[in-house]
């Protein structure tokens, strides 16, 4: 929450918009790949959304870019996805996905109702931050990340990296060992160029 009202205050529209938050949903799929051929499992939402959301996910693997060769989003709407594993061998993959979907805002004179107030209302917070790792070339390289506040329960960690360089020189990005207080975050690189990594935990506070 970015504003806190007293009692007796005007919820003026500016106010009432700093409280609510994007609407948000999580999850972990496992998808068992095809060796070296694009594999996709539908997500289904638990609850649909009223406009198709934006929808980022990692692996949680400790061969991004090597074996894992890329996970992505497919065919969103407002009921669920297709989560999409390219993979050299067999062996199951975990996807952790987030999928969020702008707040609406409110105009001037409208009342603040329910469906509104509560656009935020999964409970589900955001911590964010960035990574420095200095990887060594062509094998994947964690570094520790500790959130700035533990969690209550296991937040949902997606990560990407920050570069001008995907595909050709950072072959990808993952979480694993999270927990309520951090996480392990990877990086795969054909050098050793120092690079940063980019990361949303979404969970309770």
């Amino acid at each position: 929450m970015a504003y806190a009202f007293v009692n007796g205050e005007v919820a003026t529209k500016a106010k009432l918009d700093q409280i609510i938050g994007a609407t948000t949903l999580t999850g972990i799929t496992k998808v068992t790949p095809v060796a070296n051929t694009p594999t996709s499992v539908y997500v289904k939402f638990s609850t649909p959304f009223t406009t198709v959301p934006q929808i980022v996910l990692t692996p949680q693997t400790v061969v991004t870019g090597t074996t894992v060769r890329g996970v992505s989003a497919a065919n969103q709407t407002v009921a669920g996805f297709d989560l999409v594993v390219y993979r050299t061998n067999t062996t199951n993959t975990y996807v952790a996905w987030q999928a969020w979907q702008a707040p609406t805002a409110f105009t001037t004179g409208q009342p603040a109702t329910a469906n509104l107030l509560n656009q935020g209302g999964s409970g589900a917070v955001a911590q964010v931050g960035t990574r420095a790792i200095t990887p060594v070339a062509n094998t994947p390289t964690s570094q520790a990340v500790t959130f700035p506040t533990p969690f209550l329960s296991t937040p949902v960690v997606v990560t990407c990296s920050v570069s001008t360089a995907p595909g050709s020189e950072v072959l990808g990005t993952a979480a694993t060992e999270v927990d309520e207080s951090g996480f392990r975050c990877w990086i795969t690189r054909t050098n050793a160029t120092p690079s940063t990594v980019a990361w949303v935990a979404l969970g309770r506070l």
